[in-house]
């Protein structure tokens, strides 16, 4: 077999290696980034964080539309699954959802 050929076949096997592992990694953020509309209706202000973050399905990411939050108050996001043009955000203080909001996705 002519080196061409072997080193042909070594370079399309790293490059499906590498496929797949950018597939993995986008798939592993998308899960975590997203929920659906019904998930974050379900979130009432007041839940615990563990129960919120339960039915939303992931932690989120972290935002920042929330601007200047008070004191001890974290805030994560998602973006909607079904459309990709809503965003929902949550807001913890002291282990407890104590915002609900959504924003517009640009």
């Amino acid at each position: 077999m002519k080196k061409w050929v072997i080193a042909l076949i070594i370079g399309l096997v790293v490059l499906l290696i590498c496929c797949g592992v950018g597939l993995f990694v986008f798939y592993k953020f998308f899960d975590k980034a997203t929920a659906t509309r019904s998930a974050y209706d379900s979130v009432q202000e007041g839940e615990s964080r563990s129960d919120a973050e339960n039915a939303m399905g992931s932690s989120g990411l972290p935002s920042d539309q929330t601007k200047n939050p008070p004191s001890g108050t974290e805030c994560r996001m998602w973006i909607n699954r079904d459309t990709a043009k809503e965003g929902f955000e949550l807001c913890y203080t002291d282990g407890r959802v104590s915002t609900k909001t959504t924003f517009a996705v640009n």
